[in-house]
């Protein structure tokens, strides 16, 4: 196949799920997203006086200031906007982890459209934007049964064929968020876990035939950006969960792009504590 047809596939495929994935943004509902605390007695999804869905996130850092609170209240569209609009290749190839996605690039789409927020402004924006972002994946994957919520959980308070009783077959968007979060704790790591790019990515995959979606693949790999010490810092915690579950390090030459993704990190990592020590040697 020609590099520039396989380029062409690419790009025009991630235009697609950028615009998808913006869609279905646009006609969700308003969230807001409150910080769950162990013994908390509200009901985990509600709907306050101004209409908007308060949902409880385990662990959510909430905005320390006025002023990352009020990007939080007004600014949240524009930044969903900005995140559909960063779907690209270092976010949806098979060797790229969650984190990079969740943490970096919304970090850094965070970072460039605000000057001087403090690392805690920052990273409390960046939480709530990655809540925005999963939440409805999240939901949609338990209404169904998929392996994050299982069948049992999944069609809980369910009628027949996972459908709710009182809803039409096609379950809404608020009832599936509502048996979601009534099903299981839900808690920032968890958001964090999934890659919001990446789903879109899967579904629309279904319909390229299996030649072409292989030399989209292999153009992904071949144009994956280089290393760098911020992706390397985010794969690293990574990197000692698979040391410590495995019993060895990840092995560059692995099948698995995930895997040879977390060698080269690692790689990286001591090679740059290698230049560190001979610099202070030095």
């Amino acid at each position: 196949m020609e590099t520039t047809v396989v380029a062409d596939a690419v790009n025009d495929m991630l235009k697609a799920i950028s615009g998808a994935l913006l869609m279905e943004q646009v006609l969700a509902p308003n969230f807001k997203f409150y910080r769950r605390e162990d013994g908390d007695i509200r009901e985990p999804v509600h709907i306050d006086k101004e209409g908007r869905v308060n949902i409880g996130i385990g662990g959510l850092m909430e905005p320390p200031t006025p002023r990352a609170r009020a990007i939080v209240e007004d600014d949240m569209q524009d930044l969903v906007a900005k995140v559909c609009q960063a779907m690209d290749r270092r976010v949806v190839a098979d060797d790229v982890a969650p984190e990079v996605a969740t943490q970096m690039v919304l970090t850094e789409i965070v970072e460039n459209s605000y000057e001087d927020l403090t690392p805690d402004e920052a990273e409390a924006i960046r939480q709530d934007l990655a809540a925005r972002m999963n939440i409805i994946g999240l939901a949609k994957r338990n209404a169904h049964g998929d392996k994050l919520g299982g069948e049992s959980e999944g069609t809980q308070g369910a009628g027949k064929d996972g459908e709710d009783e009182d809803d039409t077959p096609n379950l809404s968007l608020m009832s599936m968020v509502k048996k979601f979060i009534n099903v299981r704790e839900l808690d920032i790591d968890l958001i964090d876990s999934i890659n919001p790019f990446r789903e879109g990515f899967d579904v629309a995959s279904r319909a390229f035939d299996t030649p072409l979606l292989k030399n989209i693949q292999n153009a992904m790999v071949a144009q994956r950006i280089q290393m760098s010490e911020k992706e390397a810092l985010v794969l690293w915690p990574r990197i000692q969960r698979f040391r410590k579950q495995e019993g060895r390090p990840p092995n560059p030459h692995s099948e698995d792009p995930l895997e040879k993704r977390l060698a080269e990190a690692h790689a990286y990592v001591r090679t740059k504590k290698a230049e560190r020590a001979r610099a202070a040697a030095e």
